[in-house]
């Protein structure tokens, strides 16, 4: 496993640009793994690093990914068309990385995971598998802790982590010897019980603070129809996740939770069937932004996105959000009316 650690990472130190994918509609398993590696990627100072999830993320991860309240970057497919490193996690076969994976050029592939591969070899690939392991996120953090203490890592990466091999190993019924040694550090680091686990893999009762923020966000809501979708614009500094959900259950397409605090942040949520709109909206927005403070990080999935930047005064922020609406409505031909 040493010698697997150093040849990953002598490959990561050698090559600038670096795609980091998992299977579709990533589990758990694969997220708290691509998270781990990117993590790794980034401390060794590369910028061009892609994390993609074909078709999104499980349902139930995604769940989980907001009760710990952890933001990062990811694309549904690849954004750029050639990568000199390509870190397959948790994928058994090339069949489960969609359509977009035979349309990219590949100089180097490294395959990590604890099942067999099931695809043709290939003298440009290479292959961590290690079928003892009872997850593959336990292989990432012993490749991680060649270089690097795990204490180092983000608190919020950490519980990812541990609820990974939690649930992965069928909350321990099933976990190898390494998976409940790294279990048990990591709740040991983050002073928890595993019991406590639970609150962020099933449904939770609310706090104060974040009911208050949710209550807040609904009443200074304003909403436009466009076409036959409803739209909501709120402003709050925190649970933007949370009060976009919100919105959609109570009946609106597309929600958008606006941050001017700090640092600057858009969140936007949409329904299955305005992800059209939401695109057109995206493309708008990342454009004007641009213009205006110059780097932009933004990236998100099929029904979620996040576009982060420098902060932007309050209405000149509102006022760029419902330029855009305007103008994809007008490049979709679709009506567009303020509800008042």
């Amino acid at each position: 496993m040493k010698r697997m650690g150093w040849e990953l990472f002598n490959l990561i130190k050698s090559n600038k640009s670096v795609l980091i994918i998992s299977h579709r509609r990533a589990d758990i398993d694969a997220v708290a793994s691509a998270i781990l590696v990117k993590n790794m990627t980034e401390r060794l100072g590369w910028g061009n690093i892609d994390l993609v999830f074909p078709e999104g993320i499980s349902n139930q991860t995604l769940e989980i990914i907001e009760n710990i309240d952890i933001d990062f970057e990811y694309y549904l497919t690849p954004p750029r068309h050639e990568y000199e490193l390509t870190i397959v996690l948790d994928t058994s076969s090339e069949k489960l990385l969609g359509n977009e994976w035979r349309k990219i050029s590949k100089k180097k592939v490294v395959w990590v995971d604890h099942h067999v591969i099931h695809t043709d070899e290939d003298e440009r690939d290479l292959r961590y598998i290690d079928s003892r392991a009872s997850s593959t996120v336990e292989i990432v953090l012993d490749i991680y802790s060649f270089y690097y203490p795990i204490n180092s890592l983000p608190r919020k990466t950490l519980l990812l982590a541990a609820i990974a091999i939690y649930l992965e190993t069928r909350f321990l019924q099933i976990a190898s010897v390494r998976a409940l040694t790294w279990f048990t550090k990591i709740i040991d680091i983050l002073n928890v019980r595993p019991g406590e686990l639970l609150k962020y893999i099933s449904k939770k009762e609310r706090n104060k603070p974040e009911k208050i923020a949710i209550l807040k966000g609904i009443a200074r809501s304003w909403a436009w129809k466009l076409g036959e979708k409803y739209v909501s614009i709120t402003f709050s500094s925190s649970y933007s996740n949370k009060i976009s959900k919100q919105l959609i259950n109570l009946g609106f397409d597309i929600a958008i939770v606006l941050s001017h605090k700090k640092r600057g942040k858009i969140h936007i949520r949409s329904r299955e069937e305005a992800s059209d709109i939401l695109e057109k909206l995206v493309e708008k927005l990342v454009k004007k932004i641009e213009n205006i403070v110059g780097e932009v990080s933004h990236g998100g999935h099929q029904t979620i996105y996040n576009i982060e930047f420098n902060k932007i005064e309050k209405n000149r922020l509102k006022m760029m959000v419902e330029e855009s609406i305007r103008e994809t409505a007008r490049e979709m031909d679709l009506k567009l009316s303020e509800i008042k």
